[in-house]
């Protein structure tokens, strides 16, 4: 039964790390397409290309999170993978990882709220989403760490 728990537990790292791979490449892409839309750049050609990069990286990401979650769900109905893989400090470990996300959002917000003062922002869906990326990179980050 060993062998079977630490089977699971080496695919949910692996498709975590990916999934965080993923989200990384899709937020760098779109920490340059904000730049690009507030700096009010015209060149189409790149435009283009991180388009192409964010699609790419949103398929990717739909695939690792499809197979991340028939992961969990199997976990979850094994009794023993799930008293073994979810137990108190995995429980605990996803606290944290909430509370990272929580306020990497607030920090995030706080610094957009200073940069507000020099910068004008016009497009408010770029921060909602910036802000949700951030949310959701803190917390997978988080979790892939103490998951170490």
């Amino acid at each position: 039964m060993t062998t079977q728990i630490d089977k699971f537990f080496q695919m949910r790292k692996k498709y975590r790390g990916a999934h965080l791979l993923g989200l990384g490449i899709f937020f760098l892409a779109w920490i340059a397409r904000s730049v690009y839309k507030i700096a009010k750049l015209d060149l189409e050609n790149l435009h283009l290309v991180i388009f192409l990069i964010l699609l790419l990286s949103l398929i990717y990401l739909a695939y690792y999170a499809i197979r991340f979650n028939i992961v969990e769900r199997k976990i979850k109905q094994d009794v023993s993978l799930r008293e073994a893989l979810h137990d108190e400090l995995f429980q605990l470990n996803e606290l944290k990882a909430w509370r990272t996300a929580f306020f990497s959002v607030i920090g995030f917000n706080v610094l957009i709220a200073l940069l507000s003062f020099f910068i004008v922002f016009e497009d408010l869906m770029l921060i909602f989403i910036t802000a949700l990326l951030i949310g959701f990179g803190s917390y997978s980050l988080t979790l892939y760490i103490l998951d170490q």
